[in-house]
């Protein structure tokens, strides 16, 4: 992508898991620069140092020159306190899908970052009413991302403006992502969860049943929707790839429960 008529931006990300290290590497892949905290900075930063070689892996493939993908690692910053956000156009949280720790992240992000920035959680199952509260002082600069895994390599997203949030910033956040080379699909901010994760959660939870069931073993499961229905990776192997806990929190916060 060619950055060379903008200023970069800034953007924080809070949470260095699977989710927060793979939007950190897709920010970095469109030229901007990523602030990345994690509760444990240690880790924060190893989990950051092993999966550079997937975001060099990742900037060959987009045709950058070898020289070019070895430097992206600079675009990514570990910080190890909440107040350096401050410097953030867009901050985005990625902590685990549990509403009483995501509520407490958001309200410690809303008191360090600039008046100015826009705020995102990134959850694929909590309603944005139930986190909103937690944003006291700029509940209207407020909405929901849902990324997609893995997110340097799908790089697509959904926006969800919570209640109080206008066009404005629903425009900014959809400006900076389109920037950095991410295609955004708005969906409504009064659904609980985005629309992949309610679809794809059907598909899990089914997929589990139908394993309990002994109607197929759980390879075969997989295989049969990946080779038969061209999915990437199967239900139950995806599963496993982004935690059960996770997944089973989210299918109960939908309404399934397999």
């Amino acid at each position: 992508m060619d950055t060379s008529s903008r200023e970069p931006w800034t953007i924080g990300v809070v949470g260095a898991g699977v989710m927060g290290t793979g939007i950190a590497h897709t920010v970095a892949l469109g030229g901007s620069r990523c602030l990345v905290w994690g509760r444990r900075q240690e880790r924060a930063e190893e989990a950051l140092r092993r999966a550079e070689r997937k975001l060099v892996r990742a900037a060959l493939r987009r045709g950058m020159t070898r020289e070019a993908a070895g430097r992206l690692g600079e675009h990514v910053v570990p910080v190890r306190t909440l107040d350096d956000m401050g410097a953030a156009d867009l901050v985005i949280e990625t902590v685990i899908e549990d509403p009483d720790v995501k509520r407490d992240v958001l309200g410690r992000i809303d008191a360090c970052c600039s008046p100015g920035a826009v705020l995102a959680t990134n959850t694929s199952s909590l309603p944005l009413a139930t986190l909103a509260p937690a944003l006291s002082a700029h509940s209207e600069r407020f909405l929901g991302t849902h990324f997609f895994y893995p997110a340097p390599h799908r790089p697509l997203c959904e926006l969800q403006p919570a209640p109080a949030a206008g066009p404005a910033v629903l425009g900014r956040a959809r400006e900076i992502l389109t920037g950095l080379g991410v295609r955004c699909v708005v969906i409504d901010g009064s659904v609980a969860g985005s629309v992949a994760s309610r679809l794809f959660g059907v598909l899990i939870a089914e997929a589990m049943r139908l394993r309990d069931q002994g109607a197929a073993t759980a390879a075969d499961i997989d295989l049969l929707c990946e080779q038969g229905l061209g999915h990437t990776l199967g239900p139950l192997a995806a599963a496993d790839r982004i935690g059960r806990d996770t997944v089973l929190r989210a299918l109960r916060h939908g309404g399934l429960h397999p």
